[in-house]
């Protein structure tokens, strides 16, 4: 985490600006690390490094873990062994990876269950959302530690304008064309619930889904 901190003479304690700019702390990478070990001889220790580094030094690459497998880490990898003795030998793999894992699934496609979290997980799933002039609520989780900026996807579509209330209570309107219908800064979805509201100006319709990966440390 990102931390500013000033001192100021005479005074007691210190000023903590660390979420001015952002308003909200602000992450750097983490490192993520891998340890393996493997018996063989020596000329197989040759050619498994030479293979491995040939596949993932210096690229960037997205690791699922076999322990938490709803989840990706995406980063510059690095790849170092040791040979321990005659009969095994050490790889460690390294990512400078982002300092959030990603869900593997966005909140558009088929749910899946196997890697869910029953105990604590939240499903996101915001598709086939029908628009029409009756306004459509949609409650959005955003995640913690981040705000996101969603895509909003439109899957069907007749001719005409339609407007989006975002959570923050702006009121944007746009002429609807089908596929990725982008934002920018101004459909900021925070921690928590989120209400998006969708309608048609006229007496065509819609159908949207609100496109976002979850994130978390």
């Amino acid at each position: 985490m990102e931390t500013l901190i000033e001192t100021v003479p005479g005074r007691t304690g210190v000023l903590d600006y660390s979420e001015v700019l952002a308003g909200m702390p602000v992450y750097h990478n983490r490192t993520v690390t891998l340890t393996f070990c493997k018996l063989g001889a020596m000329n197989q220790w040759h050619e498994d490094y030479s293979r491995i580094l040939s596949k993932l030094h210096g690229q960037r690459s997205k690791w699922i873990l076999d322990t938490n497998a709803g989840y990706y880490f995406e980063g510059r990898c690095s790849v170092s062994s040791v040979r321990e003795d005659g009969a095994y030998s050490t790889f460690t793999l390294s990512m400078d990876a982002a300092p959030f894992q990603v869900s593997v699934q966005d909140t558009i496609s088929d749910w899946l269950w196997d890697p869910f979290d029953l105990e604590s997980g939240i499903i996101r799933e915001y598709r086939d959302i029908t628009v029409t002039q009756e306004e459509a609520n949609v409650t959005v989780y955003g995640c913690e530690n981040t705000i996101l900026y969603p895509t909003l996807l439109v899957t069907a579509v007749s001719a005409g304008d339609l407007q989006v209330t975002t959570p923050q209570g702006a009121i944007l309107t746009f002429q609807m064309r089908q596929g990725e219908n982008t934002f920018a800064s101004a459909f900021p979805l925070r921690a928590g619930k989120n209400t998006v509201r969708f309608r048609c100006k006229s007496t065509n319709k819609a159908t949207v889904g609100i496109q976002f990966r979850e994130v978390r440390l």
